[in-house]
């Protein structure tokens, strides 16, 4: 029963980190813009180079390599490796 308590926390954890536009928030919070009318119409970090500049760009790259990063972390303290795509049963 615990098992699976913590996996639906850790699942709404997950869905609410992979969620979160950093680059919209970025354009919110540093400009006020909503960064998706602007540039490539992306909320991704070359956008937010082409629209706010390098350090938000590089801010906005870091927290999504994080956020991956936290995932696998994750994975690994729950006992199951990552995988790439589906390799198999």
């Amino acid at each position: 029963m615990v098992f699976w308590i913590a996996s639906l926390i850790g699942l709404a954890i997950a869905y609410l980190f992979g969620s979160t536009p950093t680059g919209y928030l970025a354009g919110r919070l540093l400009k006020g813009i909503d960064i998706r009318e602007h540039g490539s119409k992306s909320t991704g970090a070359t956008n937010v180079l082409r629209t706010l500049g390098k350090w938000p760009a590089l801010v906005v790259l870091l927290v999504d390599v994080l956020k991956g990063v936290g995932a696998i972390i994750q994975r690994l303290l729950a006992g199951t490796e990552p995988r790439l795509g589906q390799i198999g049963p």
